[in-house]
């Protein structure tokens, strides 16, 4: 499989606890962009297809995380696993313990606040059904709550509400 600039990864989203019969995510898929750098899901994806390949005709019904070619599925146990291993790997000072599969979509929709994006892009990239989700999850760091703190301090502003403005009278 060979990718290059402007391909991307298709990924149809399975069922999850947010959806469970398969009606609102599975019928928008995830498109991961290709880069030829280091951590691009795409490239992943197609490095995991070379090492482990599965059929054309299966790609379709088989997890992306598995076991072998025929789909053994990984657990939410089993990945969890992997993300301490993976995190002790690439940070061992660190204690990987604090860190949970849920922390990575945390870190997304931060990651995505402070590009920018909408409460509303932040909720359907991480696939979230209800606006509560991006409150209590994108969170501002403190460079970026300082940033628009000192945004706000150049700001010059004219809003009032009527209680505020002077009383004229017509008598």
């Amino acid at each position: 499989m060979k990718l290059s600039k402007g391909d991307y990864v298709v990924v149809v989203p399975p069922t999850s606890k947010a959806d469970p019969f398969g009606l609102i995510y599975t019928t928008k898929p995830i498109y991961l962009p290709f880069a030829d750098t280091v951590g691009n899901e795409a490239k992943a994806v197609a490095i995991l297809f070379l090492e482990v390949p599965i059929p054309v005709a299966n790609r379709a019904v088989v997890p992306i995380f598995c076991y072998d070619a025929e789909g053994a599925t990984m657990g939410h146990s089993e990945a969890s696993r992997v993300l301490q291993h993976t995190l002790k790997a690439a940070f061992p000072l660190e204690d990987s313990s604090r860190w949970l599969m849920h922390s990575l979509r945390i870190g997304a929709a931060t990651a995505l606040l402070k590009a920018g994006a909408s409460m509303e892009m932040i909720q359907a990239l991480c696939r979230w059904r209800s606006p509560k989700s991006v409150n209590i999850y994108a969170r501002l760091g403190a460079s970026n709550y300082g940033t628009w703190l000192n945004e706000a301090q150049l700001q010059h502003t004219d809003a009032s509400t009527t209680r505020n403005l002077p009383r004229l009278s017509l008598v």
